[in-house]
């Protein structure tokens, strides 16, 4: 089937199949390659490579699955790499990438190290700053957010009784965190610049 799955079992996919993301356990180094439409438009060629994948699902036990998929030439995963999918949930065989600007996202977000509590606090608060709520608020929905689910919150305390908060995540760690954003997409390279001379300048 090349790497692409019917029209029809692409639909159903999308209306009843469900979302995870992946991680990428081997991807073999050459495949084939498809073009569409120009072939002088590199964004028109894409690449199908065999994939193994192990599918992480919220709530269910996750599987294996090896499959051929399309990949931009831009973004040719490797093992280790992160990314979206949507799948049958009785016949995991039937199984697509999900290239969708939120699943990319949120790929993007499990690649760097976000647990599912945290990249639901990221999402929340990109909805919130969407909605134009100020710097502040979103600062205490962050804190509130911490409180509840026990983390440590970096104001100078751990929040409780004023003892000293451990110690901060390194600069290292930090930036290649960042790294992993942008290499999803989910930052712009201005965007990573912006953070980077953040997190050195607090260093």
């Amino acid at each position: 089937m090349l790497g692409k799955l019917s029209n029809r079992t692409i639909k159903r996919l999308k209306e009843n199949g469900r979302r995870a993301n992946a991680t990428v356990l081997e991807v073999a180094s050459r495949g084939m390659t498809i073009t569409h439409g120009n072939d002088a438009i590199v964004a028109n060629t894409q690449v199908v490579l065999k994939t193994r994948l192990r599918v992480e699902p919220d709530g269910e036990p996750a599987f294996e699955v090896e499959e051929r998929f399309r990949y931009s030439q831009f973004d040719l995963p490797s093992a280790g790499s992160v990314v979206a999918v949507i799948y049958d949930p009785d016949d995991h065989d039937k199984i697509m990438l999900d290239d969708s600007p939120a699943a990319v996202m949120q790929a993007g977000l499990g690649q760097a190290g976000l647990s599912a509590d945290q990249m639901g606090l990221v999402t929340q608060l990109q909805q919130a700053a969407a909605q134009g709520m100020d710097r502040n608020a979103m600062r205490d929905m962050a804190k509130q957010w911490g409180v509840a689910n026990g983390a440590t919150i970096i104001d100078g305390t751990n929040g409780f009784g004023g003892a000293p908060a451990p110690p901060a995540e390194s600069t290292v760690d930090q930036l290649e965190k960042l790294a992993a954003l942008r290499d999803r997409g989910v930052l712009t390279d201005a965007e990573f610049e912006a953070q980077k001379a953040r997190i050195l300048s607090q260093g």
